[in-house]
């Protein structure tokens, strides 16, 4: 009993731990990143997507996630900027490694639709959509994760999870 209360207090801290980087990493943006981010959400909701775009590039630019983020949806559907998948795969990878979860789901999504078909990209939509369930994101992530995970060999997968383990690694240890 005793042994299982040590392990389970060491989980506990390092759970925090996690968390706490987690969080540091996530609140550290200059600026009114966030006053341009919300102003940028306003005008998106009127559908003025000009003015979205310009304020979002400014919060993005500062490394607020949610506007990282933001830019790609509009870049990927063409809202207020002339579409370009380049750019939006460009914002919702920037979103995702930055740790944003909808920003690796969105970003898998982007590459199921682009193409699905080729092993290594199959690989990297794995290794966000572990990501992203690893952090709780929705629970939709764990069916996409199965169905994408059926059409993966098991050395495609085992990649994929590697992958990820150096990403958690690097972002929250700086390994």
């Amino acid at each position: 009993n005793q042994q299982v209360g040590k392990i389970l207090s060491i989980r506990f801290c390092v759970l925090l731990s996690i968390t706490s980087c987690f969080l540091s990493h996530v609140s550290i943006v200059k600026g009114d990143s966030q006053g341009n981010f919300n102003s940028g959400m306003e005008a998106f909701a009127q559908s003025k997507y000009d003015i979205a775009v310009s304020k979002w590039k400014i919060s993005a630019a500062e490394g607020h996630l949610r506007a990282q983020n933001g830019l790609g949806v509009l870049y990927r559907d063409g809202l207020g900027v002339e579409k370009n998948p380049e750019k939006a795969l460009y914002w919702f990878g920037k979103s995702a490694s930055n740790g944003y979860a909808f920003g690796m789901y969105n970003l898998v999504l982007f590459l199921i639709s682009e193409k699905i078909g080729q092993s290594q990209l199959r690989i990297e939509a794995y290794k966000w959509l572990y990501l992203a369930a690893s952090l709780n994101f929705d629970e939709k992530v764990n069916y996409e994760l199965y169905s994408l995970g059926s059409l993966m060999n098991p050395e495609e997968k085992k990649s994929a999870v590697q992958a990820a383990q150096v990403w958690f690694d690097r972002f929250f240890f700086g390994l």
